[in-house]
Order: structure tokens, then C-alpha cells, then sequence
């Protein structure tokens, strides 16, 4: 974990020295993500900020970017880095451009074969990440991101 000297979480905001944030793509319960560009490689990447307003956040955003780390999977967000500052953890993955499972899921957009083939890479993905010691506790269909373009 490498230590960051920018706190603050706003579009133009770089953080890790590195990721410049453009905009906010979404947030939950205790972290939001971020759509953010790679000064350094020239890549578009997602950028999470796990606020950290304690001893035992920090740890636990830690803990989760060391399992997130033990993971390489291709149905699987690949973590590329992950650090800190003062106020928040932040984990840098790949950026998957898809909406959610529970938003295909409200909207009836996905055919039987569709939520079948969804399901076998669900998992598949989960399968790999318990034979590593990891455990989602979180498995949902809003946390479930289907990409516009399968990988290959």
C-alpha cells in the first residue's frame, strides 16, 4: 500500500499521483467509484475511494484490497494498484463499461440463454475466488457488472 498526498474526492482531483478523477460513476454504503484517467499510462481505469473515518475502515478497506490482489480471473475486475491517504483507501481496477445485472434484470432485457450464461461466469468467477481464500459477501445483482463487449 503506498501512501497518497491528495484527499480530495472531485472531478480534476489526482490521486495515487497519478489518476486524475473525471466523474463519479456510482456510490454505496461506505465507497464510491470513479471513472479516472492513468496520467502515467494513458488508460482510462476505475478508481474506488473506501472513505476512512478510522482505525477499522482503513483495515478493512486493506483487507479487501489484499484478497481483491489474490484474484486474476478473466471474469474477474483486475486490481492494478491500491493506496492511501489521510481520508480514504483507494483501489485502482480495470474499468468494465456495462450496466449492472439488476439493471438489465429490471428492465427484461436479457433472454433465458442470456441469464444462464451470466450465471455459469458467476460461478465461475466465485469458484475461482474460493479456491484463493476469498469470500464475496456481497453477491447481488447490483454488484454484478455485465460488459458491453464480452472479452474474448
Amino acid at each position: 500500500m503506498q501512501t497518497a498526498q491528495h484527499a480530495a474526492a472531485t472531478a480534476g482531483s489526482l490521486v495515487l499521483d497519478r489518476y486524475a478523477l473525471i466523474e463519479e460513476l456510482g456510490a454505496g454504503g461506505f465507497a464510491s467509484v470513479w471513472l479516472a484517467r492513468d496520467e502515467r499510462l494513458e488508460r482510462l481505469v476505475a478508481v474506488k475511494r473506501i472513505a476512512v473515518s478510522g482505525p477499522s475502515a482503513a483495515a478493512r478497506a486493506e483487507k479487501e484490497a489484499l484478497a481483491a490482489a489474490r484474484l486474476s480471473h478473466p471474469t474477474v475486475v483486475a486490481l492494478y494498484e491500491a493506496g492511501r491517504d489521510d481520508s480514504a483507501v483507494y483501489l485502482v481496477t480495470e474499468l468494465v463499461r456495462g450496466p449492472t445485472l439488476g439493471a438489465l434484470l429490471s428492465e427484461g432485457a436479457l433472454s433465458d440463454r442470456d441469464v444462464v450464461l451470466i450465471g455459469l461466469a458467476l460461478c465461475d468467477a466465485l469458484a475461482h475466488a474460493h479456491s484463493r481464500g476469498v469470500v464475496h459477501r456481497d453477491v447481488k445483482p447490483g454488484n454484478v457488472l455485465v460488459p458491453e463487449s464480452p472479452a474474448e
